[in-house]
């Protein structure tokens, strides 16, 4: 009796287990089979409507949370990314919500953030991207941290903030890294790829896909390869490689084909862009309105915009004005409506382009005039990002518990404290700085005045030994001429015979010393230029016609000797230096010279 108690309730259980493992087995299948019907285009939203009302009676929270993600999912790959699809997400995490384990939580907060991703918004996508960040921390597995980060990057993509992006996308790359989960790091290298060709760095950008694309191929998973191209192509058609484009969308388009809508809708968007960049214009405006037709089914309105700007370009190609002006309309229609600055730029400059073609001149000035005014304040769209990021942050921790706050608080003073004495050291480090560098430029100031005095100095004592050494040579050469008087003079008091032949002799040795005169000019003339060396040059320019013995009178006059020191040096009479002085007329000269 004992053992049968024991097994009716055991029994009874495992009836009910089964009855509801039964029946939400049962649930997904038909969850399942209903994208055949939503892939058709029947009418199928009561069908989705009763099984939604059959998920919501199951007991289990897990298992309800499960079907209802199955759900939107279902929607989604049937390309209605609608607020059917995204109730279906947030009744799952709602669900899932009640068992308390952040864990189990991660993969239902990723759903709705991925939809935002698709669909919102970057402002939208940023702020559950940081919840799914803040519950991943809770959680504490690595792997979602790393999903949570790289989710969060591609938000701010979108966004316009690429540094942050990066930043964030660099985070969930370290991660995944380590937990050497190469799926991963694929996905993060495609979301890399595309901030780095919104930067501009298009060669990083293939880079990062064609890694991407290894590992997907390597792995076996053919859609993601596909996907991986795809995104590749973009950058062979934007670096004009347009066979190489050609061959990997033929192939990404047979992989893709009756598999992924999506897929389908940027394969018919590169093969767009391909022929409007070679100018083939009808098959770019052909292939253009297949990219629109799946685009608006899946409400994707920014890959809309982007081909209505290539369609744009082709038709006014082909002359087409109306249709050109019309899709670059609509084009701008679209990025107002999804708050995309940034993609605006493009219809703008389209519209301007075209209203100069109609001659409308306001017209077209008010579109380029609201061009530069968007692409100015998108300047400093970076540095606005991260101020909104920061808030959001900041309204995320109010939310956290007083102490935490507290904690937080106090890490920020610590913080604070530390860069004040960091900020103090820095500014005393500066200012030993600044008066080490001042004294070394004074004691510099102080050589060069030293070095220019002691240069000086020594030109003054070169001169002063240059005019004495001129005085000297002036004055042997006055001794020379006072000598030649002397000899003269005992000529004439000589008889000159044959007795006296002796005499004779010894006075004409003697004279043999007024050849050397014109020598000792000359070794002057050239001491005396070194001392001044512009002198006979503006002696000459003073008086033209000046004579060589004027020239050696002014020389000595320069020299401030008197003119019985002149005479002896010119062997004339004191009275001729006399007259020719005034015919020099050195009080005019003294003053000129």
């Amino acid at each position: 009796m004992f053992k049968l108690n024991i097994r009716k309730p055991f029994v009874f259980l495992l009836f009910i287990f089964f009855f509801v493992s039964g029946h939400s087995n049962e649930l997904e299948k038909k969850i399942k089979s209903l994208r055949t019907c939503l892939n058709s285009e029947q009418a199928c939203d009561s069908t989705y409507a009763r099984l939604f009302k059959n998920v919501e009676l199951l007991e289990s929270d897990t298992t309800a949370a499960r079907l209802y993600s199955l759900l939107g999912q279902v929607r989604e790959r049937a390309g209605l990314w609608d607020s059917i699809a995204e109730n279906a997400h947030y009744a799952a995490l709602k669900r899932i919500q009640r068992t308390n384990d952040p864990c189990l939580e991660m993969d239902f907060r990723f759903s709705i953030t991925r939809f935002a991703l698709f669909q919102h918004d970057p402002e939208e996508t940023i702020k559950r991207a940081q919840k799914a960040l803040e519950i991943a921390n809770q959680c504490g597995e690595e792997e979602h941290i790393a999903h949570a980060y790289s989710f969060l990057g591609a938000a701010y993509i979108d966004h316009g903030s690429l540094p942050i992006a990066m930043e964030n996308l660099q985070k969930s790359e370290k991660i995944y890294t380590r937990l050497n989960d190469s799926i991963g790091l694929a996905m993060v290298m495609l979301d890399k790829a595309i901030a780095y060709t919104e930067m501009g760095e298009e060669e990083n950008a293939m880079d990062e896909t064609k890694r991407a694309a290894a590992i997907y191929k390597s792995a076996g998973k053919e859609l993601n390869y596909a996907y991986a191209m795809t995104d590749l192509c973009s950058s062979f058609i934007a670096f004009n490689q347009i066979d190489t484009a050609l061959k990997y969308l033929k192939e990404c388009e047979l992989i893709l084909r009756d598999k992924s809508q999506l897929g389908m809708m940027y394969i018919n968007r590169h093969y767009c862009v391909l022929y409007e960049t070679t100018k083939n214009n009808d098959l770019a405006i052909e292939y253009g309105k297949r990219a629109l037709d799946i685009a608006e089914s899946v409400q994707d309105y920014a890959l809309s915009a982007g081909v209505l700007i290539h369609m744009s370009i082709a038709s006014e190609r082909k002359g087409n004005l109306r249709d050109s002006y019309a899709y670059a309309l609509k084009s701008d229609s679209l990025t107002i409506a999804m708050g995309q600055n940034v993609s605006r730029l493009d219809p703008l400059r389209r519209l301007a382009i075209l209203e100069a073609k109609f001659k409308n001149a306001q017209a077209s000035s008010d579109y380029y005039e609201k061009y530069i005014e968007l692409n100015d304040s998108l300047l400093g769209q970076e540095k606005l990002a991260e101020i909104k990021r920061l808030e959001i942050q900041f309204e995320s921790e109010q939310a956290r518990s007083s102490l935490a706050l507290r904690d937080s608080e106090n890490k920020l003073l610590q913080s604070q404290n530390k860069a004040a004495r960091n900020r103090n050291f820095a500014l005393a480090a500066l200012l030993a700085v600044l008066v080490l560098f001042t004294l070394y430029l004074v004691r510099r100031k102080n050589n060069a005045l030293r070095i220019k005095d002691l240069a000086k100095e020594n030109l003054e004592q070169e001169l002063n030994h240059k005019n004495k050494e001129l005085t000297s040579q002036a004055l042997q050469i006055a001794q020379k001429n006072e000598l030649l008087e002397n000899l003269k003079s005992s000529l004439h008091q000589l008889n000159i015979v044959e007795e006296n032949s002796d005499q004779l002799k010894d006075v004409l040795n003697r004279l043999k010393i007024e050849s050397q005169i014109d020598d000792n000019w000359a070794s002057f003339m050239k001491q005396f230029i070194e001392t001044n060396p512009n002198f006979y040059k503006r002696l000459s320019e003073i008086c033209p016609k000046i004579t060589k013995s004027e020239k050696r009178l002014a020389s000595l006059l320069r020299m401030n000797l008197s003119s019985k020191e002149i005479a002896l040096i010119l062997n004339i009479t004191p009275e001729g230096i006399k007259k020719a002085r005034y015919r020099l007329r050195p009080p005019t000269l003294a003053r000129r010279l």
